[in-house]
């Protein structure tokens, strides 16, 4: 994915006082993963910032930053940039001194920026910043709106390929298409299950044998068959197919029942080891799932994976997420993977094929979710795996604990209750290191609306 482009923009600096803070602005954004263009002068009017957002709408730039040198009381700066839907942050920096003359009148300034952009009506929301580009907190917050910006661009124009129907009797996973495409700008497409049998029955044999060979490699051990690999070597080479074909961002494909009834094989490897390979792919045909999968991938997170709610100890404040066997091995703790049966009570589910058992190692992850019809709506919080009080159950699997939400500690017990009241659908994202702020800010750039955390209470809300 292409670089987010940011147009960098300042009143003037009459005392030359912050001379070098286009310079140091720009190698903050380049150390960012951003790349800056900087507009052809400094600005003192409307008419000055209308050449700037013009020059900057030609260069493809999608982040506007403008630098608050100085006090320049054209409150009508901002409309030419917001205008044009171009995100816009305003940037305060300190006075150089803190006594006698006011240099600069920097945070006056922004706060005339920002005012002016809440009352412009249907402008996008404007973001500021306080600190010089070294500082922190200026980094943080510029992270934070990169990271918001390239997860709004991953699901904008996106295509997630369906294949077969959600779940037998998923219906909180179900959605409606075009209201998917209006609010998330993602399109999803529709095959059916024999699209991906055919492709299986017409792998290469050389590829698929080496491919065999190739996908327990790591593993602490392997008890899948010869057979069982091969049909999991079949299976990862009809979808990387399908996803060359059609040009998908994300697959979502129903897994059950008809792969082991028909085929007499488990997806849970060939998923386990796509999403290692970053291709984004759900199970239970759960497109919503495969669109947070993309959106969480886009803001840096390694391999993100879907989980189910399985268990609380409360005494540990921990929660258990597991599911089947599509655990991503590189998650996996000293203990290392396997590749074992799929994980099940045979009195209960007696199903062919193998999968990954791996207990996720300790790190800090980020919990989510995008549901409704339309998929606007973000379940989000943040949470750190922790060793748990056992190795929990077979397949892919860890303890949750130390969750946040908004930056205010949850429980176990008011995160379970946070996430069930809320109606939240069973399949979490669970992705590597803390993207909540991130994710929460794309959702009020899209217009998303987003689940509060619920303090805890013995009654029904």
């Amino acid at each position: 994915m292409k670089n987010i482009i940011a147009g960098l923009v300042c009143t003037q600096d009459p005392l030359e006082c912050c001379g070098s803070w286009l310079e140091e602005a720009r190698g903050l954004l380049e150390e960012l993963e951003a790349r800056a263009v900087l507009a052809p002068r400094a600005i003192g009017s409307w008419e000055e910032a209308e050449e700037a957002a013009e020059r900057f709408a030609g260069e493809g730039v999608e982040l506007v930053v403008l630098g608050c040198l100085r006090l320049a009381g054209d409150g009508r700066i901002v409309e030419p940039f917001l205008r044009r839907g171009q995100t816009l942050m305003v940037w305060c920096l300190p006075e150089p001194a803190r006594t006698g003359p006011l240099p600069l009148n920097s945070m006056t300034c922004a706060n005339l920026y920002m005012s002016s952009a809440k009352g412009l009506e249907g402008a996008p929301p404007v973001k500021w910043l306080y600190g010089a580009p070294g500082d922190p907190l200026v980094r943080r917050r510029l992270g934070v709106t990169l990271r918001a910006l390239r997860g709004r661009r991953a699901l904008s124009g996106a295509v997630v390929v369906q294949v077969g129907q959600t779940a037998p009797g998923f219906v909180n996973l179900r959605y409606d298409g075009e209201a998917v495409r209006k609010t998330l700008g993602v399109e999803i497409r529709e095959y059916g299950l024999e699209t991906v049998f055919s492709d299986m029955e017409a792998a290469d044999p050389q590829k698929t044998a080496e491919l065999a060979r190739v996908l327990p490699q790591g593993a602490a051990r392997c008890e899948g068959t010869e057979e069982e690999l091969v049909k999991s070597a079949r299976l990862t080479l009809a979808l990387e197919a399908l996803q060359e074909r059609t040009g998908a961002s994300a697959l979502a494909v129903s897994c059950w029942p008809e792969f082991q009834r028909d085929l007499h094989v488990s997806v849970c490897l060939a998923f386990a080891r796509l999403n290692e390979k970053g291709l984004p792919v759900s199970c239970e045909g759960d497109a919503l799932g495969a669109a947070a999968m993309l959106a969480a991938k886009a803001m840096g997170a390694k391999a993100p994976m879907l989980m189910d709610l399985v268990a609380m100890d409360q005494e540990a404040d921990a929660i258990s997420f597991w599911h089947c066997g599509m655990g991503v091995p590189c998650h996996g703790d000293t203990e290392g993977f396997a590749v074992t049966k799929y994980p099940a009570d045979p009195r209960v589910l007696d199903l062919p094929g193998v999968g990954v058992d791996v207990k996720f190692a300790a790190q800090p992850v980020t919990v989510c979710r995008l549901s409704g019809k339309d998929g606007g709506r973000l379940f989000v919080c943040e949470a750190e795996i922790v060793p748990g009080p056992d190795r929990g159950f077979d397949g892919a699997r860890g303890w949750f604990s130390r969750f946040s939400m908004e930056g205010r500690p949850m429980s176990a017990l008011e995160f379970l209750d946070t996430a069930l009241t809320s109606g939240t659908p069973h399949h979490y994202v669970i992705a590597p290191g803390r993207l909540e702020a991130a994710l929460r800010e794309m959702a009020v750039r899209m217009g998303l609306e987003t689940v509060r955390a619920m303090p805890y209470t013995d009654g029904l809300r």
